[in-house]
């Protein structure tokens, strides 16, 4: 008869297999499906800035990322890591998927350590193939790298409070400086963390140099970036893209409500109760002053501004699964697993949908006598972005930092008539019903080869797309 002990040994044992089975595939399908990912062909207009901008000599590069919204340290990095790799698509696009493996890895190696093995492999698998990983993994934009910051920083502030290390109050200084310099979202929760450290340690009476510390640190070490943010705001206060739109505030009040749910499902678990309250403070206070500042001086909020905060929010998520009794753990944890992996091949079948090269198709028709017209920046920017035979026009383009980005890359035009073309040669003209350049050509008298084509690639869904194929009429007396 098998002893007690034994039995014992023998659960920990399988629970234990399973957990790293689970890691192991988290991060070998993670790795398998993001990797085919990272060809994918498609961009839409902010990958298209991000790969305009890091082409650029290291001088144009610093002169538009200082005057881009975003903070420059992730055109930096970029930067650095394609002038070792190749300046290519799937270069940049790899650059995205490292953090998230980190991420992953760091499910197993931190979260582990401090939380538990069910609770390591939890983490790995839902920040690998969570349903927002598709806008941060592959995307050739900072969100990545702000995520991998800010969850570091997040983790490294709750092991200061808990254990009152230096070492752990230098590496939560170290990411949140990084973070800060990534994304600006990233700055508020850094704020956010400093102010629930300082409210906990007014609570426990604590000395008030150890509380401070850190915070005056951080604000000496982003010094730079706040005199950087002070001209940039300068530069918007006439006007700034984010639209003035509530609706979009409801993704933020949902992000805080399923927080906070989130840290009253673990309130009786001593291992992640404080740690999810503390999340759960963390992100309804960045979220709030996004939100007040959104409301009372000028929108700064978007729904994709909430990946900076994705981590805490899956740690909460990990908390309120570690906690529930399962009979069969690892099944649990595979039907989790092929359901997330399911849900991430559909993105796989979006991104190489067909759709999605039809302009590529066309341009690839065109030769060097030949020019291409776009109006609309969802499609200029992808189209200018792609290496192309022909020369590609930018009409109506009234935003000074496109012209930063893209010099070089399109011959920005006031209007058609801007536009040369020579006899016999072609005009591929690409609009929507905001700009109709369509109908400007029709009535210069250019003539339309073919019937006007309606697209709607899915990395510009919100857009109808229209395709036409002018050339230059020949005089009355030859007709």
């Amino acid at each position: 008869m098998m002893t007690t002990a034994v039995l014992t040994r023998t659960r920990v044992w399988q629970g234990t297999r399973t957990h790293k089975a689970v890691y192991v595939l988290s991060l070998l399908g993670g790795l398998g499906l993001w990797g085919v990912m990272t060809f994918c062909p498609a961009l839409w207009y902010d990958e298209s800035f991000t790969v305009a901008v890091v082409t650029q000599p290291w001088e144009g590069l610093w002169r538009t990322a200082t005057a881009d919204f975003h903070p420059p340290l992730y055109y930096c990095m970029l930067k650095a890591f394609c002038s070792l790799l190749g300046y290519n698509l799937p270069v940049m696009r790899a650059f995205s998927l490292l953090p998230a493996l980190c991420l992953g890895a760091f499910g197993w190696t931190h979260i582990r350590r401090t939380f538990g093995e069910r609770a390591g492999a939890l983490f790995s698998l839902l920040v690998l193939f969570c349903p927002a990983a598709p806008f941060f993994v592959n995307e050739i934009r900072m969100y990545a790298w702000a995520l991998l910051f800010t969850t570091l920083a997040a983790f490294y502030a709750w092991q200061w409070r808990t254990h009152e290390q230096p070492r752990y109050a230098i590496l939560f200084v170290l990411f949140a400086i990084l973070g800060a310099y990534t994304h600006y979202y990233a700055l508020l929760t850094g704020i956010a963390m400093n102010l629930m450290l300082l409210y906990h340690g007014v609570r426990r009476h604590k000395d008030w140099k150890s509380i401070l510390l850190p915070a005056v640190v951080q604000v000496l070490g982003y010094l730079p970036g706040f005199l950087l943010l002070a001209r940039k705001v300068k530069n918007v206060a006439s006007g700034y893209w984010i639209p003035n739109a509530p609706f979009l505030y409801l993704s933020a009040l949902a992000f805080i409500a399923a927080s906070i749910l989130l840290a009253f499902l673990v309130r009786r678990d001593t291992r992640f109760a404080a740690a999810s309250r503390a999340a759960a403070g963390t992100i309804t206070l960045t979220l709030g002053l996004a939100l007040g500042f959104s409301i009372f001086v000028r929108p700064i909020f978007v729904p994709r501004y909430l990946i900076p905060l994705l981590g805490i929010l899956l740690f909460q998520v990990t908390g309120a699964l570690f906690i529930q009794n399962w009979k069969h753990l690892s099944h649990v944890l595979l039907t989790i697993f092929i359901l997330c992996l399911v849900c991430q091949a559909g993105n796989l079948v979006r991104s190489y949908a067909p759709q999605n090269n039809v302009l590529a198709k066309l341009s690839a028709q065109f030769g060097p006598q030949d020019t291409i017209v776009l109006g609309d920046c969802q499609i200029a920017g992808p189209v200018a972005a792609k290496e192309s035979v022909s020369p590609v026009y930018w009409v109506n383009n009234k935003d000074p930092l496109n012209f930063l980005a893209f010099q070089g890359r399109a011959i920005f035009a006031a209007s058609t008539r801007d536009v040369p073309l020579r006899p016999g040669s072609r005009m591929l003209v690409v609009d929507t019903q905001s700009t109709d350049l369509r109908a400007d050509m029709l009535a210069r008298g250019f003539r339309e080869i073919t019937p006007p084509q309606q697209i709607r690639p899915l990395y510009t869904f919100w857009i109808t797309l229209r395709v036409s194929v002018f050339e230059k009429a020949a005089p009355a007396s030859m007709q």
